[in-house]
């Protein structure tokens, strides 16, 4: 058994929490108006909204994402993010 530790605040933070074997977990922190560019993955990613709201644009569709949504991207799926409000954010990635 292992326990984790989500970090606390707003600002712009990118924490990774776990890597394993099999994942890794990274905590993601946007204040509203901030983003991450355009971007891919090579491994299955889960998003996990855990506050506030957000914009993925997700190989050229747009997706407004609130609390409590899990957004499910495949590997190598061009996306990018937009804080439409203060947000926090689980992202699971499955190796």
């Amino acid at each position: 058994m292992e326990l984790y530790t989500i970090p606390a605040g707003t600002e712009k933070k990118l924490t990774k929490i776990a890597s394993h074997e099999q994942y890794d977990l990274v905590s993601i922190q946007l204040a509203a108006g901030e983003g991450i560019p355009a971007h891919d993955a090579p491994h299955t990613v889960l998003i996990i909204v855990q506050a506030g709201k957000v914009l993925f644009t997700v190989e050229g569709k747009e997706q407004e994402l609130v609390s409590s949504t899990i957004l499910h991207m495949d590997p190598k799926e061009q996306h990018s993010l937009q804080a439409i409000e203060d947000c926090k954010l689980l992202l699971l990635k499955i190796k």
